[in-house]
């Protein structure tokens, strides 16, 4: 074994000299992670799936961090953490997760586990055709793994994980699969990205997460609480089309983007409106189709330059509009405009139960669930936006049987409009009308002109009767 772990190092060192000369030992900082994960059910609200266990990677960084992706640890009962060339599994909790930006940091319980560890520093991701190394613990062994790739394009994508975001990241050639994830990318002795996903197409390309996302990550995590990243709070056109920047009065050599619709809860002063073109960000110049370049030159969305900022904070634009410009100062916070929520992980799915019928709000897991043959009645409200922040899409999803709900039971995933004549716009207000109905009936609109009465006088006894049955604890879980 000990030959084995020689010659290991010795090929290691031949690989990444620029790693051995500031650490002897550069690769002890590649943990692996071990975890039992049990996912709730978004189809039965009251219950979770069955239980699965996983494994991935992560990387020990300063201050007595593991650094890993937050799909290794998403809704897991117990992890575990060891190390190189040693099994013994030290449990750890999550510190800090933030699911948009699939990043997580776990501590171990106990702290020796550190020992002998040196921290791994968080570098720069290097430019297109650097050759990087990736490190981790995927499938088809036990040990260490390292392959080498060459990075051939940097620029936003969807993150599998967090789905409804494009956050910066690096493609490289070096083959990602299950169990490399949340392992560093190295790149001149330090992590130049974490390995994240694979690409659907194409043999042997995979993703790393960008620096510069993770140090968002990490100055989030620094006031103990993680605000993510700000959704796009605008609608753009791009104006590659000389006529276009005619018609709006664009000087020539001007370039930039057309506003084309501002979202609910957006606060910039003075205010951007539709219509507006937006000629810089940040003082970065903003050609026509949305990108900037950087200090070296290279182009990238003008969102990267959004996403560099915390929540809370403000950024300059400048704008173009009837002939002049002005600055404007955009304010960002976090808010999902749209009444559909982002996928969500490490709690409960929220639900209410009457007569027999199962209430939800519509997320992103509720859809997942549902799978692609989505009825019509969903397909109508997947891009409604918010008129309150508390606005949700309220699903009736499935009819649990019994004889007060006879003629309702092939009701599928419809839309509530009403409750006795009143709109709601949420779970929880749904949930007080129906529990402020005591006598008479409770009647449920829904979208698609079905209608739901239920007798009030009959509702207690056959909700017991209903939950006995089908061995559910609670009418209701609303957060």
């Amino acid at each position: 074994m000990k030959k084995k772990v020689f010659f290991l190092i010795l090929f290691l060192n031949v690989l990444i000299p620029s790693l051995t000369a500031q650490n002897a030992d550069p690769l002890n900082a590649v943990v692996k992670i071990s975890m039992v994960i049990s996912r709730p059910s978004y189809s039965i609200p009251w219950q979770n799936r069955p239980q699965q266990r996983g494994s991935g990677s992560g990387a020990v960084i300063p201050g007595g961090l593991i650094l890993t992706n937050a799909h290794n640890v998403a809704d897991a009962t117990f992890i575990a953490v060891s190390r190189q060339n040693d099994t013994t599994p030290f449990p750890a909790r999550v510190a800090a997760v933030d699911h948009q930006a699939d990043l997580a940091l776990l501590v171990p319980e106990d702290k020796s586990f550190f020992n002998g560890i040196t921290p791994l520093e968080i570098g720069e991701t290097p430019p297109v055709r650097s050759q990087v190394y990736a490190a981790g613990y995927p499938m088809g062994g036990e040990g260490l793994s390292v392959t080498k790739g060459i990075i051939s394009r940097i620029e936003p994508v969807q993150y599998a994980h967090s789905i409804v975001n494009n956050l910066l990241a690096a493609q490289l050639d070096a083959a990602i699969n299950p169990g490399n994830s949340g392992g560093p990318v190295l790149y001149n002795g330090k992590i130049a990205g974490i390995a994240f996903q694979g690409a659907k197409r194409g043999k042997s390309l995979g993703y790393m997460i960008h620096t510069d996302i993770i140090r968002h990550f990490l100055t989030d995590f620094k006031d103990g609480k993680i605000d993510g990243f700000q959704d796009a709070p605008l609608e753009y056109q791009e104006l590659n089309n000389a006529d276009a920047r005619k018609a709006l009065h664009l000087p020539e050599g001007k370039s930039g983007m057309l506003v084309t619709r501002v979202h609910p809860f957006v606060r910039s002063a003075p205010s951007i409106r539709p219509g507006d073109v937006i000629v810089a960000v940040d003082g970065k110049i903003i050609d026509n189709n949305g990108r900037f370049r950087d200090e070296k030159g290279i182009p990238y969305h003008f969102g990267v330059l959004i996403d560099r900022r915390q929540a809370g904070e403000t950024i300059p634009m400048t704008v173009f509009r009837d002939g002049k410009e002005f600055t404007s100062t955009l304010s960002l916070n976090r808010v999902n405009h749209l009444k559909i929520r982002h996928p969500e992980f490490d709690v409960q799915p929220e639900y209410f139960i009457c007569g027999g019928a199962v209430f939800m709000p519509l997320t992103m897991n509720l859809l997942g669930e549902i799978g692609s043959s989505l009825p019509a009645s969903l397909q109508e409200v997947l891009t409604e936006e918010k008129k309150n922040p508390e606005d949700q899409t309220v699903v009736l999803t499935i009819v649990l049987g019994d004889e007060i709900n006879t003629g309702y039971q092939d009701l599928f995933c419809e839309v509530v409009s009403k409750v006795n004549g009143k709109e709601i716009r949420n779970l929880k207000e749904l949930a007080a009308a129906a529990d402020a109905v005591r006598e008479g009936f409770l009647h449920i609109e829904l979208r698609s002109g079905k209608h739901l009465y239920f007798d009030a006088g009959k509702l207690k006894s056959a909700n017991e009767r209903i939950l006995h049955r089908n061995g559910i604890h609670a009418d209701r879980r609303i957060r």
